[in-house]
């Protein structure tokens, strides 16, 4: 995240990764055992960090004793944030579904929601959603695929609307100022009225592709400065 990381650093943010897993193309269920994998990597990050056992982020989800965990050495879930790019962005909506208790805010990017899994994420813990997605992301297309069984990025940014009991009737939509002048604006779409201080915000990447966009705007110093304001 580069300069993100350390703007979160200098805020007094413990900033923890897992480590790159692989260049070669994966299928499907490849991608989800890396994200198991990763989960555990994550964990390992932490207990570097000392923070050890005693934080438990709700990433290893998949056993009992994950569900279990809790956040402790005050590091409470109001000041616990999730972000990941493509496989790791489905990761991060899937801790968003499941483990919306343990997180303040997700920052999801180049990633939609798959339809089997968009049953069982309509209802839940209200948290702050960001989605990131670019226009021309022929991985992750804009308006979903139905082959693959993708959600759009506005019915999945509306899910999370719904979630969080924003206002549903229009969002409010903003430009991030055009700095390179390069025709790839940053279009931020907010919904209104969520409950209980949520934010619920889609950025739409225009002329973007399949990446982790640094261009007029970082993504990480969007979703850095998002998870600030939900620092409590």
């Amino acid at each position: 995240m580069g300069e993100a990381t350390e703007a979160l650093r200098g805020a007094g943010v413990v900033v923890a990764r897992p480590e790159h897993l692989a260049e070669r193309r994966v299928s499907l269920g490849e991608v989800r055992r890396q994200g198991e994998r990763a989960a555990g990597q994550l964990v390992g990050a932490l207990e570097d960090l000392g923070l050890g056992p005693r934080v438990a982020v709700g990433l290893r989800f998949e056993t009992r004793e994950g569900r279990e965990r809790r956040s402790v050495l005050g590091i409470a879930r109001e000041r616990i944030y999730a972000t990941g790019f493509s496989a790791g962005g489905s990761f991060t909506m899937r801790l968003a579904c499941d483990e919306a208790d343990r997180f303040a805010a997700v920052g999801i990017v180049a990633s939609t929601m798959d339809d089997d899994r968009a049953a069982g994420c309509q209802s839940g813990e209200r948290i702050t959603t960001a989605l990131v997605v670019g226009t021309v992301d022929l991985l992750v297309p804009i308006d979903g695929d139905s082959a693959t069984g993708r959600l759009s990025a506005d019915a999945t940014i509306a899910l999370f609307a719904r979630r969080n009991g924003c206002a549903l009737a229009g969002r409010t939509v903003a430009y991030e100022p055009d700095l390179l002048d390069d025709g790839r604006r940053v279009r931020r779409e907010a919904y209104e009225g969520c409950r209980d201080g949520t934010e619920t915000v889609l950025w739409v990447v225009e002329v973007g592709n399949h990446s982790w966009y640094r261009g007029d705007v970082d993504t990480g110093l969007l979703l850095a400065a998002l998870f600030l304001r939900h620092r409590h």
